[in-house]
């Protein structure tokens, strides 16, 4: 692994970028000195990044490539931590298919509910462990879920995404949620925690080399309401929105309509949904598709010989029919008796 330390002259406009929930980035430009200089890093190469000689993160080369700015040629290096791994694959769920709720026998909820109630904190701990099960992550990063146990999402928002798509989506359960990599000990850990229960830091401008402060509150990031519009059927229609009493007809509302499943009825179109229902109760259908086998002499060789050229070869062959199946019979032949009545040629 090499390591690189962001102090060194040799690099220029060092960058840090970190979003919840997403992969670390670091960026910096790396001056060519000749042609015919090779990269300075491959691709996926694992690298340290050290800050005055502590380390700031640990991850993989992901972009490595010559640019021309003014009248120089530099490489053009950006590194990503190792959570970067869980936004290119796919978490499959329980049965191993990519269709489905995920994780819906983590523990969580109670009563009634309990089935399709899962717990954050359960499903964050399965899924990073997962990830690092299947070598997404290390064999020796640590993972460390502190996020209350009372904390439950539905099942049925979690359908199959990339690992890192699925830890957003419990993010937007839980806003006050912040995941982050510990580099502190001998080895990486994973944190998660309510952002509630983490303790204040204070940054000094000076101190803390800041070059660069920007508070900007977003009022626009805060709707006035969100609500719920279930429809069933073009003229039946509920809302249901919370702050009660609120008006879903102001800027900036967030909502979304359901069509209930099997309430419209077949001459009118299904209404428009802006999303798909979040849940169903219609029991599975199956559909099983097969040849009709032959029922007499003529069509059973004909369908055999299809079937298997060969057979048309062989001399004296006989076929015979698919004969009605034994146990139908013998219903129809007890249901007849219990009517008191005949099947004709019985």
């Amino acid at each position: 692994m090499k390591t690189v330390e962001l102090t060194d002259k040799a690099l220029e406009d060092a960058s840090y970028s970190w979003q919840n929930f997403t992969p670390m980035c670091v960026s910096w430009r790396q001056i060519i000195r000749r042609n015919d200089e090779p990269p300075p890093y491959l691709y996926k190469e694992p690298a340290r990044i050290v800050w005055h000689g502590s380390t700031i993160m640990e991850g993989t080369v992901r972009r490595c490539r010559p640019s021309f700015s003014g009248n120089s040629w530099a490489w053009q290096i950006d590194v990503h931590d190792i959570l970067k791994p869980l936004e290119g694959t796919l978490c499959f769920n329980a049965s191993g298919s990519l269709k489905g709720a995920l994780y819906a026998a983590v523990e969580g909820g109670s009563g009634a509910d309990a089935p399709r109630k899962v717990s954050i904190a359960g499903t964050l701990n399965r899924i990073l462990k997962d990830a690092r099960k299947h070598g997404l992550l290390g064999a020796d990063v640590g993972i460390q879920v502190d996020v209350s146990p009372a904390a439950w999402v539905w099942n049925t928002a979690l359908a199959c995404d990339t690992y890192a798509g699925v830890l957003r989506k419990l993010l937007g359960a839980r806003p006050g949620m912040v995941c982050w990599v510990d580099y502190s000990g001998s080895s990486p850990v994973i944190r998660v925690a309510d952002g509630a229960v983490l303790p204040a830091v204070t940054l000094d401008r000076a101190g803390n080399l800041l070059t660069a402060i920007d508070l900007d509150p977003r009022h626009d990031l805060v709707p006035p309401a969100v609500g719920v519009v279930l429809t069933a059927g073009n003229m039946a229609r509920q809302s249901q929105v919370w702050p009660r009493g609120a008006s879903l007809r102001q800027e900036g509302c967030v909502t979304v309509q359901l069509a209930m499943p099997g309430t419209t009825p077949e001459t009118e179109d299904e209404p428009p949904s802006s999303e798909s229902p979040i849940w169903s109760f219609l029991k599975p259908e199956i559909l099983v598709l097969g040849d009709k086998l032959p029922t007499g002499p003529d069509d059973a060789a004909e369908w055999w010989q299809g079937k298997v050229p060969k057979l048309a070869e062989v001399p004296g062959g006989a076929f015979r029919g698919c004969e009605e199946n034994r146990s139908e019979k013998q219903g129809q032949r007890r249901q007849q008796l219990q009517h008191g009545g005949k099947r004709p040629g019985l």
